[in-house]
């Protein structure tokens, strides 16, 4: 969202910036091109040196307008404005050798003041009239430049302004000599009958110098503006970058992390199954034990019965000596059978030693085994909560880049709205160069048809004269043959009246009426017709003619904005492609080059060298060195920020 407010603004402060650079560009051309005192003083001392002694200055280079002209009447302002714009010269003498020199030029009107002839006594009256009628000093509403002399203070300070609309015979009557003034109405008064009423609603030097200072101040404010949010908006670009970096970096993290974790997973799931199986194993072994320790007990239990028979057996010797013989074989029998059961519980004694040896290792192994298992679970623990913090810094990855990326199809809306809008003010620029065809054919008929106008009009002025003449010629005769004022006698009726003669003249002038033709009454009322629409259709040409003038200006703008942003774009793109191109084709070279000097209509040729190859176009190739040279093309095209499809839109194909 900070992007797209950036963006937003951004293209604000461009487009004011754009508007205040034009505009900047307008008023210094007319101010370099305006015929003003200045322009024709400056041809007067390139071609006549010595008249620099001969003059001051002009006091427009030495003043300009405060803020608080504002509150003078816009007709008070431009008066003020054009009465500033005069030279100063030092004495008579000076002024006499300028006059022949500005005539010898024919620079045209221009206005004057004497240094020599002011006097410092008609201040005190112009300061008292000024009180008593409510006039205030200019000197309050222009500010005088660093080193202005002095004597542009002293004329200065001649000047007053009045607010009041209608000025009465009294402050007229009273007005003191030397004083310059200015009424709300736009009169400049100098004297009490020299007054000069002023209408013209054009800019003078000192609103262009305001304008000038104004828009550079604007300017400056702007461009400021404009390289501290284009510092912000390239450290959230290169932010923008290293999270997407860092993505990548958590992504690999991840993916290692989870191979790991995997692992892990597998070898507890193998111990897991050992120690299950050891304890199996022990629980067998248990039994066994429970199984031999109780078979010991009976072996006991058997070999005390047989101590306890042998004992009685040796009691009883003596008492049955008799019997020994019989009981001898039982004797050996029995001996035999308790070496039997020794043999027996030997062998039993070792196996239970063997078992209780296997079953200490078995209890080695499986604490072993549980100590393995506790440690493999320590760090699956620690594994699981690297990998929850992992998958919350990509969470966080995701969204920057969700957020980048709708910032990125907001700045591509943006660009496409740019293209449309330019696609808009070529057509509009196209219809608008059509209407101005047109509108020139239309101005070449109005002119041709006023000419023709123009010619019927001096044979109809000069017929009508000659007509006058006539009237007045036959007037005159009348007048000196018979002595009788046709205009004023009553028509009467002649007795001396010859009829053949009066036919004769009359068929005489009917014959020259005849040859001059029908008389058109309503010439003039056509001529004035035809005259307004000619000045319609004149101003309807100066109209055009600057609406021109501004497309022309923009429409250059525009080109030297492109070709600017094209050239810059071109290297970017060119010095991407050249490092690209030896990662496809080791120890090859390849760059692009313009085909003519205008970046507006050159296109682009591609010259690359294979390995191993000379230097030739791409065209001369296989298809698989070009599929690849393309390929390296569109990612050097895809390297550069932004990606400049806008100039170099068709490249891909």
């Amino acid at each position: 969202q900070w992007l797209r407010d950036s963006s937003r603004q951004r293209d604000t402060y461009k487009e004011a910036y754009l508007t205040a650079r034009a505009r900047l560009k307008s008023l210094e051309d007319l101010e370099f091109s305006s015929e003003d005192v200045r322009s024709g003083i400056k041809r007067l001392t390139q071609k006549h040196p010595q008249s620099e002694n001969l003059i001051l200055g002009s006091v427009t280079d030495f003043v300009a307008f405060d803020d608080r002209i504002k509150a003078y009447a816009p007709r008070a302002v431009q008066s003020l404005e054009k009465w500033t714009d005069r030279l100063v010269v030092p004495t008579t003498d000076a002024l006499n050798s300028l006059t022949q020199l500005i005539q010898d030029e024919q620079l045209g009107s221009i206005p004057l003041s004497i240094a020599s002839l002011w006097q410092d006594s008609e201040r005190a009256e112009i300061k008292a009239w000024a009180s008593r009628f409510g006039a205030e000093p200019c000197l309050n509403v222009l500010k005088l430049l660093a080193g202005t002399p002095d004597w542009v203070s002293q004329l200065l300070s001649r000047l007053y302004y009045s607010p009041n609309h209608l000025l009465s015979d009294e402050a007229l009557l009273s007005l003191p000599s030397g004083i310059v003034l200015f009424t709300a109405q736009g009169l400049l008064i100098s004297s009490r009958d020299d007054i000069l009423i002023h209408s013209s609603a054009s800019k003078g030097s000192l609103s262009r110098k305001s304008d000038i200072e104004a828009l550079s101040l604007s300017m400056q404010e702007s461009e400021h503006l404009l390289k501290d949010l284009q510092e912000e908006m390239d450290f959230a670009d290169l932010q923008q970058v290293e999270d997407a970096a860092r993505l990548r970096e958590l992504s690999d993290r991840l993916g290692v992390q989870n191979k790991e974790t995997l692992a892990a997973m597998g070898a507890m799931q193998q111990l897991t199954n050992q120690l299950q199986h050891l304890d199996e194993q022990r629980v067998q072994n248990e039994q066994k034990i429970v199984e031999l320790d109780s078979r010991e007990r009976e072996l006991v239990k058997e070999l005390e019965a047989l101590g306890e028979s042998r004992l009685s057996l040796g009691q009883e010797k003596e008492i049955q000596q008799g019997e020994l013989e019989s009981l001898q074989d039982e004797f050996s029998s029995i001996g035999e059978r308790r070496e039997e059961v020794m043999r027996v519980h030997q062998q039993r004694q070792l196996e239970l030693a063997k078992v209780e040896l296997r079953a200490q290792s078995t209890q080695e192994g499986l604490e072993q085994s549980r100590t393995q298992l506790t440690r493999l679970q320590g760090a699956l623990q620690r594994r699981l909560e690297e990998r929850t913090r992992i998958e919350e810094d990509i969470r966080v990855a995701e969204s920057t880049q969700i957020q980048a990326t709708q910032e990125i199809e907001v700045y591509i809306h943006r660009r496409e709205e740019l293209e449309e809008a330019l696609a808009v003010r070529r057509e509009h620029s196209a219809g608008i160069f059509e209407e101005l065809r047109v509108l020139e054919g239309r101005l070449k008929e109005g002119r041709d048809q006023q000419m023709k106008i123009e010619r019927e009009k001096s044979k109809k002025t000069v017929e009508l004269e000659r007509l006058k003449t006539v009237s007045r010629s036959l007037l005159d005769q009348a007048q000196e043959k018979y002595q009788v004022d046709l205009m004023s006698h009553p028509h009467v009726d002649d007795p001396q009246f010859d009829p053949d003669k009066t036919n004769r003249e009359l068929n005489k002038l009917r014959t020259q009426l005849e040859g001059m033709g029908a008389i058109n009454m309503v010439a003039v009322e056509q001529y004035e017709k035809i005259s307004g629409r000619s000045e319609f259709i004149h101003a309807q040409k100066e109209e055009v003619l600057g609406s021109i003038l501004l497309l022309e200006e923009a429409i250059e703008e525009i080109r030297e904005t492109s070709k600017d942003k094209f050239l810059a774009t071109f290297e970017v793109v060119n010095q991407n492609f050249m490092e690209l191109f030896p990662i496809l084709f080791p120890t090859g070279e390849a760059r692009l080059e313009l085909t003519s000097d205008d970046a507006m209509t050159a296109g682009v040729e591609i010259m690359v060298r294979m390995p191993g190859k000379k230097p030739r176009s791409m065209n001369l190739y296989s298809g698989g060195e070009k599929a690849l040279t393309a390929i390296s093309l569109i990612f050097a095209l895809l390297k550069t920020k932004p990606t400049p499809f806008c100039f170099l839109d068709e490249v891909d194909a």
